[in-house]
């Protein structure tokens, strides 16, 4: 009995876990703004705010596009090189933020691998709304 109780435990832990930390469970309705603090590998910190829905909207497409691959034991190796580069995405109405690094990212609690290209990807499409 203690161990269906455990079992039980543990799977909803993983699938709480799961369902938390991806953009595609998100209601992304209540999501009202994003803003966009910027770090560029000399530290220097640049802050972005996108208000009109169809900007949160192009975004938050981006975002879920992007391939999250959660770290396992083939991934585990991967570690980000020491660049000070990376954007910290933080959602008006959603409570879980999003760092992204040129090889992994951080959404909530858990550690992705991404493709490189990812934060230069986000970082014109930013700037393709600000224009």
């Amino acid at each position: 009995m203690k161990n269906l109780a455990l079992l039980t435990i543990m799977c909803l832990a993983i699938v709480g876990g799961y369902v938390q930390n991806r953009i595609h469970s998100w209601n992304t309705d209540i999501i009202s703004s994003i803003t966009v603090e910027l770090t560029s590998p000399k530290g220097e910190k640049t802050v972005h705010v996108f208000n009109e829905k169809k900007d949160v909207n192009t975004l938050i497409t981006f975002l879920k596009e992007v391939d999250f691959r959660e770290i396992d034991g083939r991934t585990l190796k991967v570690k980000e090189p020491a660049s000070k580069e990376y954007a910290k995405i933080l959602f008006q109405g959603q409570r879980d933020q999003i760092y992204l690094f040129h090889k992994i990212a951080h959404i909530g609690k858990t550690t992705f691998v991404i493709d490189q290209d990812v934060l230069s990807g986000f970082m014109s499409k930013m700037k393709e709304l600000e224009e």
